[in-house]
């Protein structure tokens, strides 16, 4: 049997290979009976272990027989795809459980041991069990400090279990972390010193803005490339940012404008940026050419932000090669005056994919207009996460061939779609007469379609990520 044919049979059997195998061996037995480790089979899974057939029950010859790269690859599925069975976790003592030859497996291989999903009703046993397997592997942690305080137990509890994680800290890979206000201000005492050699993403999330927090990781972090702050300030965080690929900002405590360029203008190496809420306290209307920011690596730009109209940043960013841009509750009085247009179209001469998404989202036709006079080269359009009557409006607005003419590509996300409008839309723009025919529309969910023979025969339809062809 091929290595695929057998990954493909894997796949099918395993579920019942968990549970129909036979029993651990006695050496397994402490760990399997112990409470702390949540492994208890469910009524369903019990079910799934009577009825299963009994060439699976006797498969364990089958399953020896499997080599060890083939089974790797299944393990690794089976943990990280979010695929594990409900109700016996974590997944990799599941695994150990199957059999002995499993146990040997899952034990020899330490990748699947180096990452962990930590909580406050995470046992210290565990955590040690995890550390231990994955010997000095890197780790992937996501770590969810918040709880309720007036407990004490709890909280002591949870700070042992950071105080743990922290002590991995030369270790760290990849680290999420979620604190909440009570916390916020000793973990970033905790991590004022810490030097993390091989980090190269970290996402932090505060409930809520706490002030008074310690500039973080002092230490240095050289190999960081993502960095995701919620409810925390870009100050707060201490090491050098020059080679950060990926920022993402969400704060309700805005920076000076003067401060965001000092620090946006180092990151020339940045390829996706998000920018959400209170980022920038006051960004200038005309901003100087001498303070504008330029990101000459920039490819995704996501920016919301209600305070202040959407198109203001972008008199203040210049970004080349943009080929994303993600307007979140665009508005008609978010777009620009007709002075600014050309400043913005030098800014982004790039961009091919523009997303409007938001449930406050709401231009009209002559907005519409404006957009592609701004983004003459977009093939992409994705509305997505709107109002239903905005795409309806979008879908009207969108039947003239001048907007975006060079448009290939539709994405929409609609909660209710008007099929006759849909339809009319897809007619106006596959005619003959439109000197590029819109080729591809993408809906991200499944969605009955009484005219889907004609539809197909237009354009490529792509459903909740299957691409539909004619039956």
């Amino acid at each position: 049997m091929g290595s695929s044919e057998a990954l493909s049979l894997l796949r099918k059997i395993y579920k019942y290979a968990m549970v129909s195998n036979h029993l651990p061996y006695p050496d397994e037995h402490p760990l399997y009976n112990c409470p702390t480790m949540d492994l208890h089979m469910d009524n369903g899974h019990m079910n799934l272990l009577r009825d299963a057939p009994a060439s699976i029950q006797s498969s364990s010859s089958f399953i020896d027989a499997i080599p060890t790269e083939i089974l790797l690859l299944v393990f690794e599925e089976y943990c990280y795809s979010g695929d594990a069975l409900k109700g016996l976790k974590p997944p990799q003592l599941v695994i150990t459980h199957v059999c002995h030859y499993w146990r040997t497996v899952a034990l020899s291989c330490t990748t699947l041991w180096s990452a962990l999903d930590i909580s406050p009703q995470t046992s210290l046993d565990m955590i040690a069990i995890y550390l231990q397997r994955s010997g000095d592997l890197p780790l992937s942690l996501q770590v969810d400090l918040r709880h309720d305080v007036s407990d004490p137990s709890t909280h002591e509890h949870v700070m042992s279990t950071w105080n743990t994680i922290k002590s991995t800290a030369s270790r760290w890979r990849r680290l999420h972390i979620q604190v909440g206000p009570q916390d916020a201000i000793s973990v970033s005492n905790n991590l004022r010193q810490v030097d993390s050699p091989v980090l190269e993403e970290l996402r932090m999330t505060s409930v809520s803005h706490v002030p008074g927090l310690a500039n973080m990781f002092e230490g240095g972090t050289p190999a960081l490339k993502t960095l995701s702050l919620v409810g925390i300030s870009l100050l707060q965080f201490a090491p050098p940012l020059q080679k950060l690929t990926r920022l993402h900002l969400t704060s309700n405590v805005s920076t000076s404008y003067e401060t965001f360029w000092e620090l946006l203008s180092k990151m020339t190496q940045l390829e996706e940026l998000t920018l959400h809420s209170r980022v920038v306290s006051s960004w200038p209307i005309q901003p100087s050419l001498a303070k504008n920011i330029t990101l000459p690596s920039l490819r995704t730009f996501k920016l919301s932000d209600q305070r202040c109209p959407l198109f203001v940043p972008l008199l203040s960013i210049a970004a080349p090669l943009l080929h994303t841009l993600c307007l979140s509750d665009l508005v008609v009085h978010d777009l620009p005056e007709a002075s600014s247009e050309s400043r913005i179209r030098e800014y982004y001469p790039s961009v091919r994919n523009l997303v409007l998404n938001g449930v406050a989202s709401f231009i009209d036709g002559v907005s519409f207009s404006q957009l592609t006079r701004i983004f003459p080269a977009v093939d992409h359009l994705s509305i997505v996460d709107v109002d239903p009557y905005f795409v309806r409006q979008s879908c009207e607005a969108l039947h003239d061939p001048t907007i975006w003419p060079k448009l290939q590509t539709f994405t929409i996300s609609p909660s209710l779609l008007d099929e006759d409008i849909f339809c009319s839309l897809l007619a106006a723009r596959t005619t003959k007469s439109v000197k590029t025919a819109l080729q591809t529309v993408i809906i991200p969910t499944r969605i009955h379609f009484t005219k889907l023979d004609w539809i197909i025969r237009n354009v490529n339809l792509v459903l909740a990520g299957e691409p539909i062809s004619r039956s």
